[in-house]
């Protein structure tokens, strides 16, 4: 993955108020403070000094959660020179949109919060004219940037978007956005909590090098439309290090324009809660996704699935990785769908998904995993080159009949739940090409009549590695003695499709004392 440029930072706030004592000459001995100041000085240059800084309260805003602050604000933002920081601090700041500009650094204290206004009318009309699907869903924002170069967004406050005000529930682009980028060049979000936003969170809509890093998101329950972090047609991203409790999709990569989603990392992420999914690549996917990797991230407590590769307005979606990831609590382990949602659209392709070194406990819903390509007007699309290694999922089981194959996608939608209960209780993959499973464990917390895995007969290259285990009849024994090799536990049933339940303490060589041996059915399971 292409390295990212990275920045040096210094708490903005901490510089001031150093400068701030040495002015008062109290508690820093002089000595010391020249030696701080020289350190400063030479690591971070003049960004502190008074004709760089404006502190909204001078331009008249009050911190109260009241005094609506939009005007006071922005004439801090647009006297801000080149390099600038503009301060929040002590106290709560009621406003509408505020726009920012190239080379400055918005800087919320953490004594301070940034409340949106609860009424649609303190907020600015935007059209960041960038010939994108998604931009109907990103008219209004409270903090924004448009065709900016070098902006932050830092300071370790809060931005509070008064999402429990009652703006129009029916169209998502009246709510505001918390944070909202467009067409910007070197944006640093950074030491930030989001709480309470009115629809999506934090987004960033065709920005190119863009970090966001030690960000909180919590829209503790608020629903629809409460994504986390919704990176639209962005090249070059890191978001590290963030925790997220999010109304709707978590992390979620979009696209509404042949632009795409190129060269993206999100790692060390943690999701509480979230409405919807947890990792995810669609819904909206015009264009091409490649490069992109997730990892050593925890993901718990989804409504949705843990992790989403989606593909069903034409997208390529290519070079896709999710590594080092824990679940736990989720509604569903994976889904991948090839489709699309226009019969005008021709479908486009996912080649090359990897799952590596995952661990899931806990789901909350027994119907398994789609993996599915697509057949329309007589044509298929494969899913190509899949792989999972080294994923060791434990699924919820508890069916005790096995369905029928599901329909072929036929554009609603895509959710994990669109085909209801599946063939297996694991993986049902169809339409796909050079699918591998290596060093990977599957198994049900409760007695279940489906396979692990289900795949139809046009999947080709279909591989597990090691493969399924053997589970032979020790001849010539007297009894019915099984063996089999590998760690894998011995279930039994009284008909073929179950119930089985685990027969306790069983290893191979296994003798059967069982009763009504006459009508015993065995099985392996990892």
């Amino acid at each position: 993955m292409k390295a990212l440029e990275t920045r040096k930072t210094v708490s903005l706030v901490s510089v001031f108020k150093l400068k701030e004592e040495i002015r008062r000459r109290k508690i820093i001995p002089v000595g010391v403070a020249f030696a701080l100041l020289t350190f400063i000085l030479t690591n971070y240059g003049m960004a502190w000094a008074d004709e760089s800084w404006r502190d909204v309260n001078t331009y008249g805003a009050v911190g109260d959660g009241v005094t609506m602050n939009t005007r006071a604000i922005q004439s801090a933002i647009n006297t801000c020179p080149a390099g600038g920081v503009v301060w929040l601090h002590n106290g709560t700041f009621l406003s509408g949109t505020i726009m920012l500009h190239d080379n400055m650094t918005l800087c919320i204290d953490s004594t301070a919060v940034l409340l949106g206004s609860g009424l649609t009318n303190d907020y600015s009309w935007l059209n960041a004219n960038a010939s994108n699907t998604q931009q109907p869903l990103c008219d209004t924002a409270l903090i924004y940037a448009q065709n900016c170069t070098n902006v932050t967004i830092n300071g370790g406050g809060t931005v509070n978007g008064n999402g429990r005000t009652n703006f129009p529930p029916d169209y998502a682009g009246l709510r505001p956005i918390a944070i909202l980028t467009s067409l910007c060049t070197n944006v640093l979000i950074q030491n930030i909590n989001v709480v309470d936003s009115a629809q999506w969170t934090v987004v960033n809509l065709e920005a190119d090098y863009l970090t966001i890093s030690n960000v909180t998101i919590n829209d503790d329950g608020l629903l629809p439309n409460r994504d986390g972090f919704d990176v639209i047609d962005c090249w070059h991203v890191v978001i590290e290090n963030c925790t997220i409790d999010s109304g709707d999709d978590s992390i979620c990569l979009k696209s509404g324009s042949p632009r795409g989603v190129q060269d993206f990392i999100a790692r060390n992420c943690t999701i509480t809660k979230s409405g919807a999914n947890g990792l995810k690549l669609g819904t909206a996917s015009s264009g091409t996704f490649s490069n992109i990797l997730f990892q050593d991230c925890t993901i718990m407590n989804t409504h949705s699935a843990a992790m989403n590769v989606e593909s069903v307005d034409g997208a390529t979606i290519t070079d896709v990785t999710f590594e080092n990831i824990n679940f736990s609590g989720c509604q569903n382990a994976i889904f991948m769908i090839l489709g699309t949602r226009d019969p005008g659209v021709e479908p486009g392709t996912i080649n090359g998904v990897q799952f590596r070194n995952i661990t899931g406990s806990d789901l909350i819903d027994n119907r398994g995993c789609p993996i599915s390509g697509d057949r329309t007007n007589g044509v298929t699309y494969y899913l190509q080159n899949i792989l999972f290694d080294n994923v060791n999922i434990a699924f919820a089981g508890y069916l005790l009949d096995v369905p029928a194959p599901p329909p072929e996608y036929a554009g609603q939608y895509p959710e994990n739940i669109m085909w209801g209960d599946l063939p297996a209780y694991g993986y049902y993959i169809r339409h796909a090409f050079n699918v591998t499973f290596t060093n990977c464990s599957t198994s049900v917390v409760g007695p279940d009549a489906r396979p692990w895995l289900a795949a139809t007969d046009d999947v080709a290259s279909l591989k597990v590695i090691p493969p399924p285990p053997a589970l032979n009849v020790v001849p010539n024994a007297g009894a019915l003695v099984l063996q089999w090799d590998g760690s894998f536990l011995l279930q039994s049933a009284t008909n073929l499709n179950g119930i089985y339940t685990s027969v306790a303490g069983a290893t191979s060589p296994y003798t059967n004392n069982l009763p009504n041996s006459r009508e015993r059915f065995f099985r392996l399971i990892q």
